[in-house]
């Protein structure tokens, strides 16, 4: 069987297509661009093939406002146009996908998931959206948000789950050591000015000569180096701070170097977030007003920006929005972090993860998680939306329970067994244990103790392998002193 996820606007609804047969189905469109996201799983009797095809209003999804090539890691340029790079696979809607995923260094055959997203612009009124199962073999099926996922019993909002097993907790030695051991990494990206990396030109996505240093890498390491606090780490942090201040769009706004020149609007929320969150540990460290001036400058763009369909995108600037309030007691701050958190959990199911398939991603998931907990450790005990942050909090901190694997590691993605570090959602859970006193420790020591995606000792790994790893080292690094 092959299944298939397709949320945009309005949901496609369940349905079973049979092989060379196609579904029209009509869906209500503003005008405006939307997201179409695909999730695609190969059962044994689909003959390794996938083939489908999209049409919106009778024109083929190929020619939707789609990019003409894409290369992904590993992969030979192919004629596009390809999916929004999302940590999954290439696969074409009209062909084979399986040679194609083999060449990605990210194939694994006991995985048999792909994920995709596509921008596609709807007419205002009613749209025509026809999905044709090419695939000679097997039926299609589409499954809506209600539908998908292999876990679909509802999850306790009301307390925590307990870990599968006892993991033992780690000693202050291992904790201290794998912290450095990452640091060591980051210092082989350090430019010498509070910056590390040299942007997704280090990345696995063909963007050669987008070289501007990730503002995320220098939030992270601004707010672990002040962490661990020793004078060589706490020299790093202050280089980053400084370098935090002279980054600053004039909006408030710190720009998502995606192309050279960095983009702001909507996708600025996410470096925004880790910017702001870090300058406010920048203040409390300090003391010095100019940090909690640019978390205010920040804090105001946030404010301000539409909230926005991305479910981690919101919880970015929830994360720093929710440290600023705990510095400035400023209750317009608290007010707007509340809105866009209200907003923003209209999209969590029964099970504590998101509806869309984007932010079912553990990754995603972490960085919901996280600024969930820091909301609510702020917000005071008689405030009128505490128990719903609280009950939201509690569900997804009980997914990622749910989804820890024997290894301590996590799911990728519900249903995938292959594992995964999960620095965000690690760090999200050291939190809760910290700041909203969650009996958790025994998932958390088995995160902690579990092994990292990449080893970051050896030569040949990725300048892309890590961003956040260094917080959550130095999050589990306090945690075991």
């Amino acid at each position: 069987m092959i299944w298939l996820l397709l949320l945009c606007q309005v949901e496609l609804p369940d349905a079973t297509i049979e092989p060379g047969a196609a579904r029209t189905f009509t869906v209500k469109g503003r005008g405006d661009a939307i997201v179409l996201r695909a999730y695609l799983a190969l059962g044994a009797e689909s003959g390794g093939a996938a083939a489908m095809h999209v049409t919106v209003n009778g024109t083929a999804l190929t020619e939707c406002d789609l990019p003409k090539t894409w290369t992904m890691p590993n992969h030979k340029q192919h004629p596009g146009p390809f999916p929004m790079y999302d940590g999954a696979w290439t696969v074409f809607f009209d062909s084979d996908p399986v040679p194609a995923a083999k060449e990605s260094q990210y194939y694994s055959p006991e995985i048999r998931e792909y994920v995709y997203r596509f921008s596609v612009k709807l007419r205002d009124g009613e749209n025509t959206v026809e999905v044709r199962n090419a695939n000679g073999q097997a039926p299609l099926r589409l499954l809506s948000s209600k539908t998908h996922g292999e876990e679909i019993a509802p999850i306790p909002d009301d307390r925590l789950l307990p870990a599968r097993k006892k993991w033992p907790r780690p000693a202050v030695a291992e904790a201290k050591e794998r912290f450095l051991a990452l640091h060591r990494w980051y210092e082989k990206l350090y430019n010498g000015d509070g910056t590390w990396g040299k942007g997704y030109s280090d990345w696995p996505l063909n963007k050669h000569d987008v070289t501007h240093p990730l503002t995320r890498f220098t939030g992270y390491c601004v707010l672990a180096y002040l962490i661990a606090g020793e004078p060589d780490f706490r020299k790093r942090a202050d280089e980053g701070l400084a370098h935090l201040l002279k980054e600053q769009d004039e909006s408030g706004a710190y720009r998502w170097y995606w192309t050279q020149d960095g983009v702001l609007g909507g996708d600025a929320l996410y470096e925004t977030g880790i910017a702001g969150r870090a300058l406010v540990a920048g203040w409390e460290a300090t003391k010095e007003r100019k940090y909690l001036d640019a978390s205010s400058k920040a804090a105001a763009w946030e404010i301000a920006a539409p909230v926005s369909p991305n479910a981690n995108y919101n919880m970015f600037a929830i994360w720093h929005l929710a440290a600023h309030y705990r510095a400035t007691k400023d209750a317009k701050v608290l007010d707007a972090a509340v809105r866009r958190t209200l907003a923003t959990l209209k999209g969590q199911t029964q099970t504590g993860v998101w509806s869309d398939a984007h932010n079912q991603k553990m990754g995603y998931h972490g960085i919901i998680l996280r600024g969930l907990v820091e909301l609510a450790a702020v917000l005071p005990p008689d405030h009128a939306d505490r128990a719903a942050v609280l009950k939201a909090a509690t569900r997804a901190a009980n997914h990622v329970v749910r989804q820890q694997l024997e290894s301590g590691a996590l799911r990728l993605q519900p249903s995938r067994e292959a594992p995964y570090h999960g620095s965000l959602a690690a760090y999200a859970m050291i939190e809760g244990e910290r700041l909203l006193q969650w009996d958790v420790a025994d998932a958390v020591s088995g995160l902690d103790a579990a092994p990292l995606d990449h080893d970051p000792s050896k030569a040949d790994t990725p300048k892309s392998a890590f961003d956040d790893a260094i917080l959550w080292a130095a999050a589990a690094w306090r945690r075991a002193r």
